[in-house]
């Protein structure tokens, strides 16, 4: 990014982010210099490019960076976001269309893009948005949850909204789609030649049939055929 490298890595108070030359050679230990200005950040600090930018996530905020000026404040001062609450905060762009940022928050998905502008996907109360993914046309949304219900797969398409029967009438973002899958934890989401792909808490692959989440043959982890669980683990830590 900008002829740098960057890394993040866990330390005792957190991650940390670490640069490198682009001239460097990245092997090389001695050649990777803690990135001072950025500080700690939390265990579930995500990063991305968006706008020219180095976006990483914080606890409440999203710091920027064009690899020689920095904006501790980028999501709340620079775009005039709202301040973001519930962790993990992940990030995830979708190039297709108008490049837009997507950040979880809680049981929100938010998104931004500089022609549209702030909006805001509320998902299922007690649940908690830990992953995303882009697809061709719409970001896939992971999430976990605390109950005994499974955990769901959304697809959220930018600049979806559904409109009450008041005069005049109130129009809210929507995720398009719900799937549920064979878990409370969503543990990894990624999109592979346009067909989502998950990873439960209870060690199996699932895969997207066009209908819903059906587990891949032959690809489970091996605790998948056990009476243990993953309890607790939270994508992102």
């Amino acid at each position: 990014f900008n002829s740098n490298h960057y890394s993040v890595t866990q330390s005792g108070t957190g991650k940390e982010i670490y640069r490198c030359s682009v001239l460097s050679d990245p092997t090389v230990e001695d050649n990777w210099v803690k990135y001072n200005s950025s500080g700690n950040f939390s265990d579930e600090t995500d990063t991305t490019v968006f706008g020219g930018l180095l976006l990483i996530s914080s606890a409440t905020d999203i710091f920027s960076t064009t690899g020689s000026s920095d904006t501790t404040n980028w999501w709340t001062g620079t775009v005039s976001g709202t301040t973001l609450t519930s962790s993990p905060h992940v990030l995830e762009v979708l190039r297709s269309g108008q490049e837009t940022l997507f950040v979880t928050d809680g049981n929100l998905v938010r998104y931004y893009n500089s022609t549209a502008g702030h909006s805001r996907v509320t998902l299922q109360a007690g649940l908690v948005a830990n992953t995303m993914h882009k697809g061709n046309q719409s970001m896939w949304v992971g999430t976990q949850t605390e109950t005994n219900e499974n955990a769901l797969v959304y697809e959220i398409y930018v600049g979806e909204i559904a409109c009450d029967d008041s005069d005049p009438p109130v129009c809210v973002p929507i995720a398009r789609n719900a799937f549920p899958v064979d878990g409370r934890a969503v543990l990894w989401l990624r999109v592979v030649d346009g067909i989502p792909y998950v990873l439960t808490d209870k060690g199996h692959i699932q895969r997207f049939n066009g209908v819903g989440f059906v587990t891949v043959p032959n690809a489970s982890l091996p605790f998948a055929f056990t009476y243990e669980s993953l309890d607790g683990v939270r994508a992102g830590n």
